[in-house]
Parts: C-alpha cells; sequence; structure tokens
C-alpha cells in the first residue's frame, strides 16, 4: 500500500461503536477525498471523565472497532490512544500521528456537539496547526440552530480560521442509547454491525 498523503482523524469512546459512526466516516473519507481514515478509540475522553464508571474495559471497545473495520480497505484502527492511557488529549496524538506520517495531510473530524465548545479543548489552537479542522453537520443540509452556528462561527472568526463542514446524514444515534437498550434487554440490530452486536452477545456486555 503506498504511503497515505491524505488522513482522517476520527476518534471516539465507541462504546460501542455503530452505525452512524462508520456511515459518518465513510461521508468524511469521500468528500475529502481521503487516502485513509483512522479511528482511535480514546482511552478516557476528557469530556467523560465523570462518566468512567460507564466505560467497558478498554480491550473490549478496541476489539468492536477492529470488528467494525474489517471490511473497509480505507479505514485503519490505532489504538495509541488505549495505550498511553490516562485522559486522551487530542493534541497528544496529533502529534503522535505527525511523527509517524511525516509527510502526510492530516484531517481532524468532529461532531457539532464537539465544536460548539472546541475553544475549551486542551491546546485548542495548537490542534489546528497539526491538523484541518472537520466538522460534521450531521444531515445533508447542515441544518443547525442559530443560536448552535453563531457559536461555532465566533469561536473560529476570533482566530480567522475556517473549519470544513462535512455534509452527514442526520443519524443521531448516541451510543448511550445502545447501552440503554441492551440494559433493558431490548434489540439494537441494526444499529451496529453484525459482527459487533455477536461480539456485544457473546460477551454479554452493557448487561
Amino acid at each position: 500500500m503506498r504511503k497515505p498523503k491524505k488522513i482522517g482523524i476520527v476518534g471516539g469512546s465507541y462504546n460501542p461503536i455503530h452505525n452512524a459512526h462508520l456511515i459518518i466516516a465513510e461521508h468524511f473519507r469521500e468528500q475529502m477525498d481521503l487516502d485513509l481514515v483512522l479511528l482511535i478509540p480514546s482511552n478516557i475522553s476528557p469530556n467523560k471523565v465523570t462518566q468512567i464508571n460507564k466505560y467497558i474495559d478498554s480491550t473490549h471497545r478496541l476489539n468492536m472497532v477492529v470488528l467494525a473495520c474489517r471490511n473497509n480497505k480505507y479505514f485503519r484502527v490505532d489504538d495509541v490512544e488505549i495505550q498511553r492511557n490516562g485522559i486522551s488529549y487530542t493534541i497528544d496524538t496529533l502529534k503522535y500521528l505527525k511523527s509517524k506520517y511525516l509527510n502526510a495531510e492530516l484531517f481532524l473530524l468532529i461532531g457539532k456537539d464537539q465544536a460548539i465548545n472546541f475553544n475549551k479543548w486542551n491546546r485548542w489552537q495548537e490542534i489546528l496547526k497539526y491538523s484541518q479542522l472537520c466538522i460534521a453537520g450531521r444531515n445533508q443540509n447542515l441544518e443547525l440552530s442559530e443560536t448552535t452556528q453563531e457559536t461555532i462561527n465566533n469561536i473560529f472568526d476570533e482566530i480567522n480560521y475556517k473549519p470544513i463542514w462535512i455534509k452527514s446524514p442526520l443519524m443521531d444515534s448516541p451510543a448511550s442509547n445502545n447501552r440503554n437498550r441492551i440494559s433493558k434487554g431490548q434489540s439494537i440490530k441494526y444499529q451496529v454491525p453484525n459482527s459487533v452486536l455477536s461480539y456485544i452477545e457473546k460477551n454479554n456486555l452493557y448487561k
């Protein structure tokens, strides 16, 4: 495989990974003409430190992401954040990826819910020096409330930066919904890849 020149980065707790994650990542790859998309499970997301009791073992989360990505030749899983332990800061991951893929251009994908608070991220302006920020609008028309749009615009207008908006289908199906359904004995069929569903059932997760 030739060395990738354009690499997309899609991080998350993936607790568990679901179909919306994969569809949005594929839209991201297609619209940005990426050579490679890295899905990176976090060890502990900075904004979810208080929810750590809801995390299942990182090995399970990693295994599910690997299963979910195995049929897409453009997707690759990197466990750098799990191996690093502690809180997973994006800037540390980007520095690692820059050293690993020396001549590649990095594109970081986040959701609009993350973009609203992006200026509270650890060393957020430094993140923008290491990667091009892309924001998933979560629907084809990128329709956002005026308040949400204004908040996001203000963050980046202040530093004269232009993020790239990614069109993606309206698929707001948080992983927490799937965890709740499992805990109640309800089906999550068609919400997650079959391989992930089988893994959850085999390992009796989220019960």
